[in-house]
């Protein structure tokens, strides 16, 4: 059985946006270095607001953590999302677009989401030195507060700076 302490040791949480009022504005992500994991899951999770605040999900990436260069990537193609305007389903929905730099939940406005989306690094513009990406959250427009956040998770780091410290 896989322990708490087992997982930490190839994985690594970071915040890319704390818990803000999505409505209040644009939302631009902290930087995660993605050059050491084998991939970077974004987890987005936000609470009911209005129709009207379907919420837009932007994948960028920069040379470094201070977004030197930063520009949109062009690598959603698959989001996997659980939404209700009441407790969140069981069941994951799949959704496939083709592959851009943007997702919009078509009904996220008026539920209860929480939506991951898992970013090849492959994907992004190595050659060009671009190795940190974020989520960015555009600002879903005026209503009622909805409250949302991001995570990212790299996934099998390769060095062991890239892990948490091991606690004694």
């Amino acid at each position: 059985m896989l322990s708490h302490r087992e997982l930490m040791t190839t994985i690594d949480i970071r915040p890319v946006i704390l818990p803000v009022s999505l409505d209040a504005g644009n939302n631009s992500g902290i930087w995660m270095p993605v050059r050491n994991f084998a991939r970077v899951a974004f987890v987005y999770f936000a609470d009911v607001g209005t129709a009207a605040q379907d919420v837009t999900l932007t994948a960028r990436q920069a040379r470094d953590g201070s977004g030197d260069g930063a520009k949109n990537l062009v690598a959603i193609s698959k989001v996997y999302s659980r939404e209700s305007t009441a407790a969140l389903p069981s069941d994951w929905t799949v959704i496939t677009q083709p592959i851009a730099a943007t997702w919009t939940s078509a009904t996220g406005g008026e539920s209860n989401e929480l939506a991951v989306w898992e970013l090849d690094p492959a994907l992004m513009d190595v050659a060009g030195n671009f190795d940190w990406a974020t989520i960015d959250i555009a600002d879903p427009g005026a209503g009622t507060g909805k409250l949302g956040c991001v995570l990212a998770i790299g996934l099998r780091a390769r060095y062991a700076s890239d892990r948490p410290a091991t606690a004694a």
